[in-house]
């Protein structure tokens, strides 16, 4: 009892534990392969998600990058006056016409 809160608090266990060290050791390093068969079984999921939704995460990936690139162009056709609802219409139809061709 005494060698599981000295391990739970971090603390090395005292010379009338050293019995119970070799169990103490087993458990931590059992714990240490759990998590990193944890780790492993969660990166392999992730990979698998990301996998199979790639036909909405491109399009959306390349989306916020076309805005954060187009984004200075409709400000700088705001600043010489022209309506913003206007600036974004001529510039998706410009970049369009620039990608479609």
């Amino acid at each position: 009892m005494f060698l599981l809160l000295d391990t739970l608090a971090g603390r090395q266990p005292s010379v009338k534990d050293s019995s119970n060290v070799g169990i103490a050791m087993a458990r931590s390093g059992t714990s240490r392969e759990l998590s990193q068969l944890l780790a492993l079984v969660l990166a392999v999921v992730a990979i698998m998600v990301l996998y199979l939704a790639k036909t909405v995460v491109v399009p959306l990936a390349l989306a916020v990058l076309f805005t954060f690139l187009l984004a200075p162009v409709v400000t700088m056709l705001e600043r010489i006056r022209l309506p913003r609802m206007l600036a974004i219409l001529l510039v998706v139809f410009a970049s369009g016409a620039a990608v479609g061709s």
